[in-house]
Order: C-alpha cells, then sequence, then structure tokens
C-alpha cells in the first residue's frame, strides 16, 4: 500500500510530497532506488521514507539504524549528500 501525503504549500512555497512506501519511485526512479540501497549498505541502515522539495530540487531521505531516525539531504540532480542529521 502506497502512502503519500502532500502538505499543501502556501502561494509562492515549494510543494513537499512524503513518500512512505519504499517501493515509492520518486524522482530519478530506478536511480534513485539504486542510490538508496547502496547507502542503506554502506551505513547498515534501512530507508523508511523520503520528502521532496521541489524548489529546492533536494530529497530529504529518511532512515533508521539502531532505532534512531536519521535524515539525509541529497542534491536531486547529483544525488550528491548535502547533509545529515538525526530526526526530531
Amino acid at each position: 500500500m502506497l502512502a503519500v501525503l502532500a502538505l499543501l504549500p502556501a502561494a509562492g512555497a515549494a510543494q513537499l510530497v512524503y513518500e512512505q512506501d519504499s517501493g515509492a519511485l520518486p524522482r530519478g526512479g530506478a536511480n534513485f532506488m539504486g542510490w538508496v540501497r547502496d547507502y542503506e549498505k554502506q551505513v547498515g541502515a534501512k530507508y523508511i521514507g523520503v520528502q521532496y522539495d521541489d524548489e529546492t530540487l533536494t530529497y530529504r531521505i529518511r532512515f533508521i539504524r539502531d532505532g534512531v531516525v536519521f535524515n539525509v539531504d541529497v542534491d536531486s540532480r547529483t544525488m550528491q549528500p548535502r547533509s545529515r542529521r538525526k530526526s526530531y
């Protein structure tokens, strides 16, 4: 089951889309999921969702490892991480 929550933006604001199902393919399709699977293996974490900011062209990809949820912000054009931080 695909669960998608679209947050309605204020006038002129970027639209954020959260996709909870790890089978969902945001922009980049298989390339996106390939990057996610590689990252899961590298850091020993499990992918749990993604937000896309169409104003900054950034994915906020959410992972969990040892019960701790963290976000990795990734440039959607290059798939290069911009930042990583604990999710609160």
